[in-house]
Formats: structure tokens, sequence, C-alpha cells
């Protein structure tokens, strides 16, 4: 998975870079501008700023144990926010790791009524079509698609499905077993979507002969880490 997992990296990396300018027309010309694109700069490469931003964007206090930050970036007006966690640690020049085994990414962004609509129409079975994720560079193997359902918490609503094999979203990714869950905050139309992903226990055997515990494929598991944040203002 590590091979795989650098070229993610790599191209998510060249995807912020891309972000990164799209603030700069988003936030203007002359100073503003460039206190924007140094600040989310800073937080890209500084070890410290980068976990800060990304505690900052899922609400936590702390990181789950065993993952590093990776990016975790805010562009002006609430276009978008995007955290990065890795199961690897920041190397000895401060740049951060590629997923390895374990992973997490998380994207809250502005999303329309009709992506809304057709989002809720994914996650709860009644279309297989993942266009509306697609086209926000969210990838979904519907061939692999394995389990849908809802979690019902204090704070929202997570409708989620599991799927196995390559999992991507905002060019951020690995290969595995992955859940996908949309949070549905109560009275909020912003695309919060979170994506963990896991070691597949045996890709040789089909799912329903696995023993899901603990991983993304479990869904008290799925609900157990995204209890660690605050994804709802």
């Amino acid at each position: 998975m590590s091979d795989r997992s650098s070229v993610f990296l790599y191209l998510g990396l060249g995807c912020v870079t891309v972000l990164v300018l799209c603030a700069v027309c988003v936030a203007g010309a002359g100073f503003a501008t460039y206190r924007t694109v140094k600040r989310i700069t800073e937080d890209i490469e500084d070890p410290e700023k980068r976990e800060d931003a990304v505690k900052r964007i899922l609400g936590a206090d702390e990181l789950p144990p065993g993952y590093h930050p990776v990016v975790g970036m805010e562009i002006p007006f609430s276009v978008m926010k995007l955290a990065v966690l890795s199961d690897t640690p920041s190397g000895a020049d401060g740049q951060p790791g590629g997923i390895h085994e374990r992973g997490f990414i998380y994207v809250d962004m502005i999303m329309s009524a009709k992506d809304e609509k057709e989002l809720r129409a994914y996650f709860e079975g009644e279309t297989d079509d993942p266009s509306v994720l697609k086209n926000n560079r969210i990838d979904v193997n519907t061939d692999d698609v394995f389990e849908r359902g809802v979690i019902e918490t204090d704070e929202a609503d997570l409708l989620y499905l599991v799927q196995r094999g390559d999992i991507s979203a905002q060019r951020f990714g690995g290969h595995g077993l992955g859940s996908f869950t949309l949070v549905d905050c109560p009275e909020d139309r912003r695309l919060r979507l979170a994506v963990w992903i896991g070691p597949d226990p045996d890709p040789s055997r089909p799912v329903e002969e696995l023993d899901l515990t603990g991983t993304p494929g479990d869904k008290q598991a799925i609900a157990a880490f995204l209890g660690r944040f605050s994804l709802c203002p």
C-alpha cells in the first residue's frame, strides 16, 4: 500500500496547491491576499500549525492515537475545509507522511440543493450512481460497496457506506476497507464527508466471511471514530 499511498500523497499535495491558488482569487488583491496565502501555506508546511489546523477543522482537542496530520486547510469565506490524517508521522524535515494502512479524510464544502438531493439518494441506496461524489474528486467504486446504513448521534445523523478497494477523496487515499460518511448536520446544506480508511483483513476472502470488528467496515467502530470529532457548527 505504501507506493500507492505515496502517489496519492503527491497528487493530493498538488491538489492543495491548486486550492491555494483558488484562495488567492477568492481572497481578493493586495495585502489581504498575501496574508491569506501565507497563512494557508504555513498551516500546510509547519508541523505544529498543521496539527492545530487539523484539530480546528475537526473540532478535536486531540487526534486519534496513531494518526498524524497531513493537511489542514481552510479556504476563505467558508468555501472549503480539508483535513487529512495518516498513520505515518512527519519526517525529519517536517513534511507529512503518506497513508500506509490507515488514514482519514474530511471535506467540508459548499453544496447545492441538487447535490444534497443526489447525495441522499446515493447514501440511502435509492441509486448506485456516485457521480455527485466524483464531481467533487471523491471516488467510490460502486461494484465494491457492500453496506449502507445510518448512525444516529446527538450531533447529527451519519449516513454511511462501506467499500473495499482503492479509496480516495480530494486525491488523498489508499487501498483497503473504507467507510464514506455523510455528516447530516441539522438545518445545514454543506457537504460534510468523512472517509476512514483501514487495512482489509483478508483481500482474498468474501466480505461476509471477514471479522470486521474495529475496522471501517464496522458500524460501531465508525461511530466511535467519528465520535472523537465535533463536525457540526
